[in-house]
């Protein structure tokens, strides 16, 4: 290999750290005269199956929305939820502040008595203390409670209609009364009426406003959070015959904390899944609900794509 120079090395490092110091003085000024939108989506219980092996279940998983964000930004391939529960997991988001901090490990804990979460700013109220316009659909805290005060529009309501078909009758309550552990299908429904399609909506409505100002919209979609009823069609795009089970280890909780293993016990949907011999059933019912979530994220991020906002706005996922 040739020597160099170390002048000539020295004044080449010093022309790309100008050059770089300069972009970065232009992409300040920039931020400052125009600051960034941002979309801020939110998918419940999603997890890694269509960016891990797209293939290894049901020889797909239908997400191509989510598929095209993904190849055209950045990926956190070892970023993980900070709680497998939902409370202490979106207030950790929410708030900043982990749950080995704030103290708050499950739903049902009160948020208010952490004194690090009471002092904290949430993430909405940060943006429009900002100067920023703040909306918000469907599920996006739990527990921890988000003033509207942080909110220039929300929208958000529980209760989706049941399915026609609900599929396992041993998830019923004690009441014959279908609980969260229930799956189904959905055939007289129209897709219009289900709570994931109206949080997309009211995204899609905020981005086709004017705004005068710089926005933070959030969209909660629920799915694939169980009970996984869903449109028929979206369970035919995953025959059972075609369904791979996931491998579940025989010792794969020993390294996990008690905590950890107690959430499981208490909690444990796929070995009632498999005891009643309905494991390939609870996989196509859930991969078909990834997808139902999946093209909700599309139409809305079709509409930022067809807004004035597009090449101004980062979205996270």
């Amino acid at each position: 290999m040739k020597s160099i120079n170390k002048l000539k090395l020295i004044s080449v490092l010093a022309v790309i750290a100008g050059g770089l110091l300069r972009a970065q003085s232009q992409a300040a000024d920039a931020v400052q005269k125009k600051p960034m939108n941002v979309l801020f989506l939110v998918v419940d219980d999603l997890n890694s199956w269509l960016l891990e092996d797209p293939t290894r279940y049901a020889g797909k998983v239908v997400a191509p929305n989510i598929n095209r964000l993904a190849d055209s930004g950045v990926n956190f391939v070892r970023a993980y939820c900070a709680s497998t529960v939902c409370t202490p997991s979106r207030t950790a988001v929410l708030s900043g502040i982990a749950p080995w901090k704030s103290g708050v490990y499950g739903n049902g804990y009160p948020t208010s008595k952490s004194p690090a979460v009471r002092d904290s700013v949430p993430l909405p109220a940060l943006f429009r203390n900002a100067g920023y316009y703040t909306a918000a659909s469907g599920k996006i805290d739990h527990g921890y409670k988000i003033p509207n005060s942080a909110y220039d529009a929300k929208f958000n309501q529980f209760g989706d209609p049941k399915p026609e078909q609900p599929f396992v009758d041993w998830a019923k309550d004690k009441r014959g009364r279908p609980t969260s552990k229930d799956w189904g299908a959905y055939d007289l429904v129209p897709e219009e009426e289900i709570n994931d399609h109206q949080y997309a909506d009211f995204a899609i409505e905020q981005l086709r406003r004017e705004h005068d100002k710089p926005f933070f919209i959030a969209c909660g979609i629920f799915r694939p959070h169980n009970p996984w009823y869903v449109p028929r069609k979206y369970l035919d795009l995953y025959p059972l015959d075609e369904i791979q089970l996931p491998p579940i280890k025989k010792n794969d909780l020993d390294d996990v904390p008690r905590l950890g293993r107690d959430l499981v016990e208490k909690n444990n949907l796929i070995s009632l899944i498999k005891e009643h011999g309905h494991h390939k059933q609870g996989i196509q019912a859930y991969l078909a609900c990834t997808t139902f979530a999946d093209v909700q994220i599309g139409r809305v991020l079709d509409a930022l794509d067809n807004s004035p906002y597009k090449d101004n706005t980062i979205v996270v996922l």
